[in-house]
């Protein structure tokens, strides 16, 4: 029987030719927007690095300037604790003299939301200006220091 209509198939083939143009590029911009999107949260999750190191140096600092005031450096001093600073950044320190009677030993773990930040830092204190040169500074991936951090 002859419905009058020649030419079904073409019009089969035009449906299933932009349903699946359709669907590439719908593949495509779903794939831009997820790199995109991840892209940003790389960005964040640098800026919170960031923002850990810059924590760990500013305890590294305060543990310097403690030591340096305090009349036991010279003699024996080892110090470790814990510390919150401002919106969720925790520093956790140990310090403590080298084997030699100058040398002091630092080790940092700081954490900023969800990073983590771990330095080993010698310093050598020079007596006449009461003051510290930093000889080694070393971020390691995991906390492996000269003491233990509470």
């Amino acid at each position: 029987m002859n419905t009058g209509y020649p030419n079904d198939k073409k019009g089969f083939i035009a449906l299933i030719s932009a349903i699946m143009v359709s669907a590439v590029l719908m593949v495509v911009v779903a794939a831009v927007s997820a790199a995109s999107f991840n892209t940003r949260l790389n960005v964040f999750d640098q800026q919170n690095k960031k923002a850990g190191e810059a924590l760990a140096k500013a305890c590294v600092q305060r543990i310097l300037a403690e030591a340096v005031k305090s009349s036991r450096y010279e003699t024996v001093y080892e110090k470790t604790g814990s510390e919150t600073a401002g919106e969720g950044g925790t520093c956790r320190f140990c310090a403590r003299k080298g084997p030699n009677s100058l040398e002091f030993l630092i080790g940092i773990r700081a954490e900023y939301a969800g990073t983590y930040t771990n330095l080993n830092i010698t310093a050598i204190m020079d007596k006449a200006e009461k003051n510290f040169s930093i000889i080694s500074w070393k971020e390691d991936q995991t906390y492996s220091g000269s003491c233990v951090v509470p």
